[in-house]
């Protein structure tokens, strides 16, 4: 069992224990209207459709990830730019094929010969979760 499928069975388990279908003694105000409705609350929790929370879930967290790459993808091409000819080439050629090692060194050389030191890691790493991002995305085209 993947951390994300576990995380996602907790929070289902506390969406449960909040709604509180256990305790037959609340029978009374919103509790009682909860109670009718259970049947709906629990598909809701439980099911698989576009409207449950599985799918509501998976598609907020990948309008979220798409928006985290976009946001790397925007800063990296603003920062290659500003470093000059080879590092906008760099970055122009690897946005293009973003699996080419060759094509991530040239890109690697052309930010550490521009950046400062004490700024370099930081920049390589963002750099680096960007390229994740993009391996991700290119395996699971491939599965």
């Amino acid at each position: 069992m993947s951390s994300t499928s576990a995380a996602f069975e907790q929070f289902q388990d506390l969406l449960r224990e909040m709604f509180q279908f256990d305790y037959n003694e609340l029978d009374f105000g919103l509790f009682k209207v909860l109670r009718l409705k259970r049947t709906f609350i629990e598909q809701f929790i439980d099911g698989d459709g576009d409207q449950d929370l599985k799918s509501i879930v998976a598609r907020e967290l990948t309008n979220i990830r798409q928006s985290d790459e976009k946001a790397e993808n925007d800063w990296i091409t603003r920062y290659c730019s500003e470093l000059g000819p080879r590092g906008k080439a760099a970055w122009e050629a690897l946005s293009g094929d973003p699996i080419d090692a060759d094509l991530q060194d040239n890109l690697k050389q052309a930010v550490t010969a521009a950046e400062l030191p004490e700024q370099l890691d930081a920049t390589l790493e963002r750099i680096d979760r960007w390229l994740q991002g993009q391996s991700v995305r290119s395996s699971h085209l491939e599965a």
